[in-house]
């Protein structure tokens, strides 16, 4: 899933970035793209492959924690999607100069995310429902109730 999801995000950036083309053309500057996923935002930078200088700006592109209730921490993972989209799409188009046309190889795309969250998919691989993000305590009296009862068990040493 993850590798279809590069792959598809690869394939927009090529088709709808207006400002800066991407090409495999051995005379295109070649980057490699970073991209962390946090708590409140998404962010992407485009770097040298040679030199690992930044080329261009950084793009953060924020996405909005909900409450519903008290304890309670979920995020819509569209949001996510959306937004990591939208963060390449800014790095990408941030490594023009000088207002020209610069043509730019991507050789890699390196990601990284705050934590494992859980998204529940249907059939057409669609969200059900919101992501539990690593803050959301409603599982706290299942943790305690666990702890309690595994004591000792090396499992839980991890």
């Amino acid at each position: 899933l993850v590798l279809l999801i590069l792959v598809l995000l690869l394939s927009s950036v090529s088709s709808t970035s207006s400002s800066t083309s991407i090409s495999t053309s051995t005379l295109a500057r070649k980057v490699v793209i970073g991209v962390d996923g946090g708590t409140e935002s998404i962010r992407a930078c485009c770097f040298d492959a040679e030199t690992g200088r930044v080329v261009g700006k950084s793009c953060a592109v924020p996405y909005k924690t909900t409450h519903p209730q008290p304890g309670w921490a979920e995020q819509n993972p569209l949001d996510w999607w959306t937004n990591l989209g939208a963060a390449v799409r800014g790095a990408v188009d941030s490594t023009r100069s000088t207002g020209e046309k610069e043509t730019i190889q991507v050789c890699a795309l390196c990601v990284d995310t705050t934590c494992c969250s859980v998204v529940a998919l249907d059939d057409s691989m669609s969200p059900l429902r919101p992501s539990l993000l690593w803050m959301d305590a409603r599982s706290a009296p299942q943790t305690r109730h666990i702890l309690d009862t595994c004591q000792g068990d090396p499992c839980l040493d991890i």
